[in-house]
């Protein structure tokens, strides 16, 4: 083989290496942002699930109130802390 086929076929192989590697940085960019997305998505449904949650609990509480003492709540269990 000729010095001049060595030289192409190596520059041929370096730059399929550096088109490769180019293409999996390019895809591991987009998959990372899709994740992130998706993070930030769970991230606001637990936050959603816990004001649910604490919901549940204050009516809970006030209906266990009601039971036990068989008269209304005056006041909403969080309005001592202010409105959310």
């Amino acid at each position: 083989m000729k010095f001049t086929a060595k030289v192409t076929v190596g520059s041929s192989m370096a730059l399929l290496a550096f088109a490769a590697i180019g293409v999996f940085s390019y895809r591991s960019a987009v998959q990372y942002d899709n994740d992130r997305g998706w993070v930030t998505h769970t991230q606001l449904v637990l936050e959603g699930t816990s004001t649910i949650v604490s919901d549940m609990t204050d009516a809970e509480t006030g209906e266990r109130d009601y039971i036990l003492s068989h008269h209304r709540r005056r006041r909403h269990p969080r309005e001592h802390v202010g409105v959310r």
